[in-house]
């Protein structure tokens, strides 16, 4: 195209038809003379096939009776159809049955044996291959082929036409393009030489011809304008620096009304801060309203469970408490998580860091999970590094919640195998780091769902929501309970093999100055603590004051086994006549009771000057119910749901005990 930049346009446009003409006419002979050689060929292998097709049903009788003359003669007959040099029927077994040759006879024409049915053109020849059957079982094979210079002559000769017409086309394409880009070239060289003169001679009042009204003329109508929009620049100057002024002013209103608006914007964004705000509380009490309500009835459902669970039953009804009493549990937890998340996501969990025994936490994470790892057959080991120290310095009430997590998880999650707690220790940034892997052979988590399982209610997969259960919570609070701890939450894992959850917090030790830990010392100490304590009964009169009729009647029936006289009030009016009238060893306080609260009733007696000793029982366990109860004059708080191992611990602190023995179970849902 470089050749095409310096000629003249009216070169340049014949050119271009010329060329488009040309390759036109080449792509359409193209096209025909390709068309032609396919159909041709298409047409000679439909006509061999039928010639194949009779002469094969022709010789049917020929091949079964093994009569080869009859086969030639039938042969014979395809020297109607001059293009046929050779054809031939062959036995079943490959051997040539009869033969026939259009000329003399040519070794090169014959085939050594039978093909597959089909064609194939080579060596300018049409090769047909056609099975003979009779009662569906191939007898023989035909064989014919067709010369194909006739096919090629009659192509050469269509060629040659093609070839014609395009030669005679571009002649013509000339002789009309010659005469039409007069139409284009004229009015456009009659604008570069207007052009020239105004460039020349600087006269801005020369104006070009207009001779049409197509792209060529708005060329011209738009070089016209532009011819005078150079005489109005002088005068349109002037009048830009009158208006300057003027817009600069009107800029400057638009930016005060732009400042009241954004003033506007932060009052409507402040209000909806404190909207905000105002939600989030009514979130909070919420919370701590479900938060009661859920648990008061839970505290029945876990504690009947467990005195039934005491009871003499058929092995069909232990099993059908066993999965009340589950069941309540696992509805605890997840009440648990939702609260733990909700305060997590208000920024108002409270951590406190103060120094912890490691032995006993792990212990106690052990002793808890182990009966669930045992009930699956999986084996749950800690496994203990060298060096580790005796204790650390962290929050024990939430690290043992998201080691409980993480274990729980993985016996959720596993069928088989074991799960392991290896524990170690290292320096990061030159402190000393505790490190808590926890490994199983489970499921395992596919790669790509790794980065979201510690999202809130996700899990690996969605399908185990129905079989493993869950709420999709734990992981989120663990990572997040880590995070305010100062340490991290990761995890590896090999889809179907099973995961390694790691949690590394600081330790806020030194262990060389703190002891090295001896686990299985402390194990023996708190196996004999507890013995002791299953067998303790205790002495001395306590009085409930509880409006729930369940949970009346289970603390009663509670107490009562613990060898305890009990009484009961139904409200806090009630309490405080009888607290008044009667001496009693122990007060049990409910906090939310109609006619007169558990914090009016609490206060109430504190200023009567009764001394009793008063445990708050309450469903609210939001931050700061404890310290609520303590400052309205009780001595202690208990939850509920009731763990009676709590029950039991609160109460030997105020009353004596006997040697009698207690029926007790293991901790009930917390």
């Amino acid at each position: 195209m470089r050749i095409m930049r310096n000629m003249a346009i009216k070169d340049k446009l014949v050119a271009i038809i010329m060329l488009t003409c040309i390759a036109a006419l080449l792509l359409t002979g193209g096209i025909f003379a390709f068309s032609e050689w396919g159909a041709q060929r298409r047409a000679i292998v439909r006509s061999l096939s039928t010639h194949a097709a009779m002469t094969g049903e022709n010789c049917k009788a020929a091949l079964t009776f093994e009569d080869a003359n009859d086969a030639k003669e039938m042969l014979s007959m395809l020297k109607e159809d001059s293009s046929i040099v050779f054809a031939g029927v062959y036995l079943e077994s490959g051997e040539v049955f009869a033969s026939y040759y259009r000329d003399a006879p040519d070794t090169n024409l014959l085939p050594s044996e039978p093909q597959e049915d089909g064609h194939e053109f080579a060596g300018g020849l049409l090769t047909l291959f056609r099975s003979i059957v009779l009662d569906e079982e191939t007898i023989g094979t035909i064989c014919l082929r067709s010369d194909l210079r006739p096919m090629y002559a009659m192509l050469k000769r269509k060629s040659i036409t093609i070839i014609g017409v395009v030669l005679l086309g571009s002649l013509v394409a000339y002789v009309v393009s010659s005469r039409l880009q007069r139409i284009i070239s004229g009015p456009i060289l009659n604008l570069a030489e207007v052009a020239k003169v105004v460039s020349q001679e600087k006269d801005y009042s020369v104006r070009a011809a207009k001779e049409s009204n197509d792209e060529v003329g708005l060329l011209i109508d738009s070089f016209n304008e532009m011819l005078e929009e150079i005489s109005r620049r002088d005068v349109a100057l002037v009048e830009a620096n009158e208006s300057l002024e003027t817009r600069v002013k009107e800029r400057t209103v638009e930016l005060t009304a732009a400042n009241r608006e954004l003033q506007n914007s932060v009052e409507r964004a402040n209000l909806m801060a404190r909207e905000a705000q105002e939600a989030n509380k009514a979130k909070s009490q919420f919370l701590a309203n479900m938060s009661h309500e859920i648990r008061t009835p839970m505290n029945g459902i876990i504690g009947f469970a467990d005195v039934l669970a005491d009871e003499d039953l058929a092995e069909q009804h232990k099993e059908y408490v066993a999965i009340i009493r589950d069941c309540g549990r696992e509805l605890l937890v997840l009440i648990n998580d939702i609260l733990d998340f909700s305060k997590i996501e208000a920024n108002k969990l409270a951590t406190e860091i103060t120094s912890c025994s490691l032995a006993k936490l792990l212990n106690s994470v052990e002793s808890l999970m182990r009966p669930k790892a045992v009930e699956k057959g999986l084996e749950l080991r800690v496994i203990e590094s060298p060096g580790l120290p005796g204790g650390i310095s962290t929050d024990p009430v939430r690290l043992r919640q998201c080691l409980v997590n993480l274990v729980g998880n993985a016996v959720k999650f596993t069928e088989v195998g074991h799960i392991y707690i290896h524990v170690s220790i290292h320096e990061e940034n030159g402190e000393p780091h505790i490190q808590f892997d926890v490994e199983d052979t489970g499921i395992g988590i596919p790669k790509d769902k790794q980065g979201t399982v510690f999202e809130v209610f996700t899990q690996a997969d969605g399908s185990h929501t129905r079989k493993y259960g869950g709420s999709g919570l734990g992981l989120a609070i663990t990572k997040r309970l880590a995070e305010i701890l100062g340490g991290r939450l990761t995890v590896t894992s090999v889809e179907g093999e099973g995961s390694t959850f790691s949690l590394v917090l600081p330790a806020g030790v030194d262990a060389c100055k703190n002891g090295f830990l001896d686990r299985h010392n402390l194990a023996e100490e708190l196996r004999t603590d507890r013995d002791k304590s299953v067998e303790t009964a205790f002495l001395g009169r306590v009085l409930v004051a509880e409006d729930s009729l369940t949970n009346r009647t289970l603390v009663e029936l509670l107490l009562k086994r613990m060898g305890i006289e009990v009484t009961i009030a139904v409200d806090g009016n009630e309490a405080v006549q009888k607290a008044q009238n009667e001496a009693f060893d122990l007060i049990f306080m409910d906090m939310q009771m109609p006619n007169m609260n558990g914090y009016e009733a609490a206060g109430t007696l504190r200023k009567a000057g009764i001394a009793t000793p008063i445990v708050a029982l309450t469903a609210n366990v939001m931050k700061g119910d404890d310290k609520k109860c303590l400052a309205a004059g009780c001595d202690d708080y208990i939850s509920k749901p009731l763990d009676r191992a709590r029950l039991i611990e609160v109460i030997g602190k105020y009353l004596a005990s006997t040697t009698e023995p207690v029926h007790q179970e293991s901790d009930a849902a917390t």
